[in-house]
């Protein structure tokens, strides 16, 4: 690059980059940049892991949610509970077929 006599500013640095950037050179990445590179094996398998906790995590609190809802119809009478023998007299009549 030749001597620029020039003087500057102080407000841009446009008259030294332009030139620069012409004889192919690049401004550095700001460092709070992350690199971006090809996710290894391990890491796909970690970000599914992840994706996969975040759904159980999802349907547990479905599943609580629709569970406390049963509970509340069933303090407010809109329902009846199942009666506590029902699973065993279910069993029962399925295994006489």
């Amino acid at each position: 690059m030749e001597k620029d006599s020039r003087a500057y500013d102080g407000t841009t640095v446009d008259w030294l980059i332009d030139p620069l950037k012409r004889q192919g050179w690049q401004p550095p990445k700001p460092k709070n940049q992350i690199n971006i590179q090809p996710q290894t094996p391990l890491q796909i398998e970690l970000t599914q892991s992840q994706d996969d906790l975040e759904a159980t995590k999802q349907r547990v609190e479905q599943d609580q949610q629709k569970k406390f809802q049963h509970r509340q119809e069933i303090d407010l009478g809109l329902v009846k509970p199942m009666p506590d023998n029902l699973q065993q007299r279910i069993h029962r009549l399925g295994g006489r077929s």
